[in-house]
């Protein structure tokens, strides 16, 4: 059993913890039949829900296929390339790939070599490269860049297990005297077969080991990880991680380190592991179980048994490969025979805006009876062609691709040509030419930023530059705006050899260069394209509407006009409304309730934009220990119908964006307090109106038992807004700041005080919702945490535009505060009773679904693993009164930390204690979260009565679940991003202060921190040296932990170690702070 394990865990020493019961073992997980997957099944079953945008193109829109990996032409001395007789053109090499022949036969499609990462090139008609064709001094340029690819470290497999391991298992093998192959010649696979030792320094094995680490250093949080996903042993899968590609068929599925992997058999016949998110293609049920399961399940085969198991999946195996890349090809050739353009079928109709579009949709277009190679072969096609098809972040469960604005395309392949030019040409002229010449002027006379001292100091102004951009200047400057977007490793990036070429000419004088999106963020701000303090999550199309961020302008006044044509409409109670109508009626009107004076408390922070929730308690005649609870939602679903187009809007962006600098409403703020329409608790008042709500009640006892609840369509008319200070001053309850680790003061403004006799009804539901509290603790909330970094800032002055592409002269920086918060000190007072009301609603709301059938959105948490019944003991003996705990020096109690999942099933809420007979819905945020609204929409129709549909059925919502919830998470994540962007920002200026030496009134605090180990210690495959991820509490974000000696790779994770800060590097691709080691406070959690 210890050997077998060996083969599955990403490193040997992890062997030791599978002795301890800290590995978690399944042989088989079958994929749940109530999925909401998307995969294709052998029997061509399929399904998909996404749609595509189609419009048609322009005529001048070049209509050929740009590559992936676009070349940007020849450099003496770096690069080679041969000229293709038949096309005419240059064939284009990227930084870690070559090019192959030219297929001689058009018939015959060769398959790309397993040993090469999947790539598509524009040779001439489209084929795929391989290794026939090399770059030797790209080869040369990469080792020097990537120290640990000149083999540096102890060869090892995929797997983790290492060649004096691979000689001990050889040795104990036995050799079978006659094996089956996939053409009758049993000779090419036995030798495949039986010299794994020398496939274990095999290109394909090192690019898949360092990818995995790659993956693992950027720390990835895996709460969101495709939880709900499993892979039944006998599924074919294709698997993605950093632009690596494999095939293989599943063996067996297991849990290390807190997360769920799978053990796949690859192609040249040896096993590796991965985690589930990073399938991104399966068929189901390809082999049976039982041959998956003879196959085995270590590195290579034991016995003869194993060998003739896994030559007979290996033969399957390179049917579905080999058959899927005539597919793909099929796809091309189909563009070129019916002169039909896949692009310009799905691309957005707006040249600015991102469109989509679906593996199944195109299939079914081009196939009339599409099998399950088709599909595969499709999803290969689009995957080739990132620079116009991007892969949606739920991609395995959609199966949808996000296609780039034509404007975007247009852009890459513009740069693209320029630059070749340029390379081509001896007189060097030409539009790049010229942009590099007044680039190369303006950088001279610039510094660099965030090097320290007092370049940023005074009030933020905006001045025009002694020089300008002309438009083709501003086509390479968008280009090189647009790549510092994230991007998924899923597939090639476009903008990766431009920006390293462009970088290239433009600071090759400077030493020290990393060509980086962190370097291209300096160049924009020294060439006067951005300020110093732009954020740059604000580039991204997620908060600008799917658009570029160009049209962030317009996007406002878009909303603002839609709101204006729908308060004009003339649309009539009972008649089918059109896009941009409001409900000319109230749909709720005749079954409201008002609740008339009964006063009803709006707590939130000052600068809240949107009010969606208050609360009510009331007295019960006779029952003098109960009360009932009222939880007052907003209803925006009483103006807003689910076919309106912000509605649809709203879809799209999934919630509202919160970032430090900005924030991004979900609905036109022109609406949201419109006099009429207006949709914020609170905003009636103001025009002599009642606010309109949904309202979710539940009688509570003393103990804290909900006795009974009910839903009402309710009328407002005493709300009253008060702010959390406010209110927990007129309680006596004392908040406890957050840390101030930089000498920041935190301060919170007040606002109103309450009037004394609402003190006396706060401080009811106050008694109330600590009850709630209580009996959420009894029945066993849990709820992890670790402290959290929360940054302040400034006002940005209104005329100052921090996108300038024109060019600007820019000076000043806005005042950043640092900040680390800590849950269970701020989950007190006012917090704990708007928070446990807003739970109870939550939880009423899943109720009344369940007894009236209702399909509606739900969430839940399975329980939590441990590592044994002692350690769960321990960790729910730690609990604090509120159920959380200190994650990180827990951590290694854990041996599986369930995500979150959304699902109309009534489940459980590990986290909040919330049972799985009673469930919990999101409900009480509309204004801000689209699948919030969506409970509201199904809520109106059971408050109405009706006998017809509600909107969405139990499938229809399913569906529903799998395009929204990404979009909640991406939310979730923008929000990080930004948080993560800014205090790195902050860090690097800080350090950058103190190596100038900088006085301060207070020790250094980079200089001395204590950190957590969140992962195992190991070799950086890209730098070379040996490093882990880390916590660092007193900063409230994750570190890499770099530098470290070989003794120290048997440190365990949660190890208390102290750091000091080395570096930091901004950027959206990789943004890090780097950490040293001072010494090891305590090695043995």
């Amino acid at each position: 059993m210890r050997r077998y394990l060996q083969s599955t865990v990403s490193r040997h020493v992890q062997a030791e913890r599978i002795a301890s019961g800290s590995i978690l073992s399944v042989q088989s997980r079958r994929s749940s039949s109530s999925s909401s997957t998307f995969h294709v099944h052998s029997d061509n079953s399929t399904s998909s829900n996404a749609t595509a945008d189609k419009g048609k193109a322009p005529e001048h829109v070049d209509t050929s296929d740009p590559s992936s990996s676009t070349s940007y032409g020849l450099q003496r001395g770096t690069r080679t390339s041969f000229q293709n007789k038949k096309w005419g053109k240059y064939a284009p090499l990227s930084s870690n790939a070559a090019v192959r022949h030219r297929n001689p036969n058009p018939e015959t499609v060769h398959e790309p070599s397993p040993k090469t990462p999947e790539r598509a090139f524009e040779l001439g008609d489209g084929e795929l490269p391989n290794e026939d064709f090399a770059a030797p001094e790209l080869a040369k340029k990469k080792a020097r860049t990537h120290p640990a690819r000149r083999n540096t470290s102890a060869p090892s497999s995929s797997s983790g297990v290492t060649l004096e391991q691979l000689d001990e298992l050889m040795r104990k093998d036995g050799q079978p005297s006659s094996m089956p192959s996939l053409d009758g010649n049993v000779e090419p696979l036995r030798s495949t077969l039986q010299q794994q030792k020398a496939r274990l320094l095999s290109k394909e094995n090192q690019e898949w080991a360092a990818a995995e680490q790659e993956r693992e250093s950027l720390a990835v949080e895996s709460e969101e990880d495709q939880g709900d996903l499993s892979f039944s042993p006998g599924t074919f899968v294709e698997v993605r991680k950093n632009e690596v590609v494999r095939q293989g068929i599943v063996l067996h599925e297991f849990v290390v380190g807190r997360q769920w992997r799978v053990l796949t058999l690859g192609s040249t016949g040896e096993t590796f592991a991965h985690v589930r998110s990073d399938v991104h293609f399966s068929i189901p049920n390809y082999i049976s179980s039982d041959l998956a399961e003879r196959c085995g399940q270590n590195l290579i085969h034991e016995n003869p048994g194993q060998l003739e198991a896994r030559v007979a999946a290996l033969k399957k195996l390179q049917v579905v490969i080999t058959e899927a890349e005539k597919a793909s090809y099929g796809a091309k050739n189909v563009e070129r025979q019916r002169h039909f353009n896949i692009y310009n079928h799905c691309k957005s109709p707006d040249p600015n805006k991102w469109g989509k579009v679906s593996v199944a949709d195109i299939t079914k277009l081009i196939y009339t009876e599409p099998t399950a190679l088709h599909y595969f072969g499709m999803h290969k096609y689009f995957m080739r062609l990132p620079v116009r098809y991007v892969s949606s972040p739920d991609y395995y469960k959609t199966q949808t691709f996000y296609v780039r604005p034509e404007n975007d395309v247009n852009e890459i392949q513009s740069v693209k040509d320029w630059i070749t030019k340029y390379r081509m040409s001896r007189d060097k002229i030409g539009p790049y030419s010229a942009f590099l010449s007044k680039a190369k002027d303006i950088l001279k006379s610039s510094s660099r930023p965030f090097q320290g001292g007092d370049q940023d100091t005074g009030p933020i102004t905006q001045q025009p530059a002694p020089y300008s951009f002309d438009e083709t200047d501003k086509v390479f400057i968008g280009f090189l705006l647009r790549s510092m977007r994230p991007h998924v490793t899923n597939q090639s990036d476009p903008y990766t050899i431009g920006r390293i070429e462009i970088l290239k000419d433009l600071l090759k004088h400077e030493e020290g260069v990393e060509y980086t999106d962190a370097t291209v963020h300096e160049v924009l701000i020294r060439l006067g394209v951005l300020p110093a303090w732009k954020d740059l999550t604000e580039l991204q199309a997620d908060v600008n509407g799917g658009y570029s961020f160009e049209m962030a302008p317009f996007l406002k006044e878009k909303g603002d006009n839609i709101v204006k044509r729908g308060v004009k409409s003339t649309a009539t109670a009972g008649t089918v409304l059109g896009p941009e109508d409001f409900h000319p009626r109230d749909p709720l009107e005749s079954v409201r309730r008002d609740f008339g004076n009964m006063p009803v408390y709006v707590i939130d922070d000052l600068s809240a934009e949107e009010l969606d929730d208050g609360i009510s308690i009331e007295k019960i005649t006779g029952e003098p220990e109960n009360r009932w609870i009222h939880v007052h939602i907003a209803d925006p679903a009483s103006v807003i119908h689910p076919g309106h187009v912000l509605a649809r809007t709203a879809k799209e962006q999934g919630a509202s964006f919160y970032l430090l600098q900005r924030s991004y409403p979900l609905f036109p703020k022109s609406l949201m307090h419109h006099p009429v329409y207006g949709m914020s608790l609170g905003d009636g008042i103001k025009h002599g109106r009642p606010d309109k709500c949904l309202t979710f009640s539940a009688k509570i006892d003393g103990q804290g038992n909900v006795l009974d609840y009910k839903i009402a369509a309710g009328l407002l008319r005493n709300v009253k807004k008060l702010s959390y200070a406010s209110v927990d001053k007129s309680l006596g309850i004392t908040i406890e700041n957050p840390d101030a680790p930089f000498g920041h003061s935190y301060e919170v403004p007040l606002g109103s005080a309450p009037e004394p006799a609402d003190v006396e009804t706060l401080r009811d539901i106050y008694r109330v919702a600590k009850l709630l509290e209580r009996k959420r603790f009894e029945n066993g909330c849990l709820q992890p945490h670790t402290p959290s970094v929360e940054m302040k800032t400034s006002s940005i002055p209104q005329d100052v535009h921090s996108v300038s592409v024109s060019g600007s002269k820019y000076s000043g920086f806005p005042q950043l505060s640092y900040f680390v918060s800590h849950a269970e000190r701020w989950d007190v007072g006012a917090h704990t009773l708007v928070a446990e009301m807003m739970k109870l609603a939550c939880s009423v709301c899943s109720m009344i679904a369940r007894d009236n059938n209702l399909p509606i959105i739900r969430r839940g948490i399975e329980p939590y693993v441990f590592v044994s019944d002692e350690a769960r003991q321990s960790v729910f003996d730690s609990r604090t009164p509120q159920g959380y705990i200190h994650m990180l020096p827990n951590l290694h109690k854990f041996m599986l930390v369930p995500p979150s999942i959304n699902s109309t099933a009534v489940m459980g809420h590990t986290t909040l204690g919330v049972s799985e007979d009673v469930g919990y819905s999101r409900v009480t945020s509309p204004l801000r979260r689209f699948q919030d609204l969506v409970c509201h929409w199904q809520l109106h129709h059971l408050l109405l009565g009706s006998n017809t549909s509600p909107p969405w059925s139990f499938t229809e919502m399913e569906t529903l679940i799998r395009e929204t919830t990404i979009r909640d998470r991406v939310a979730t994540g923008i929000h990080r991003q930004d948080t993560r962007f800014f205090a790195l920002m902050f860090l690097k200026r800080w350090l950058a202060d103190s190596k100038l030496g900088l006085e301060r009134p207070f020790a250094e605090p980079l200089e001395d921190m204590e950190a957590y180990l969140r992962s195992d210690v190991r070799r950086d495959r890209v730098n070379g040296y040996f490093g882990a991820s880390v916590f660092i509490p007193k900063l409230g974000i994750n570190a890499h932990l770099v530098d470290l000696d070989i003794q120290h790779e048997g440190l365990p994770v949660a190890s208390l170690v102290r750091v000091k800060a080395k570096r930091v590097d901004l950027g959206v691709q990789r943004p890090a702070l780097q950490v040293t080691l001072k010494d090891v406070v305590n090695s043995t959690p």
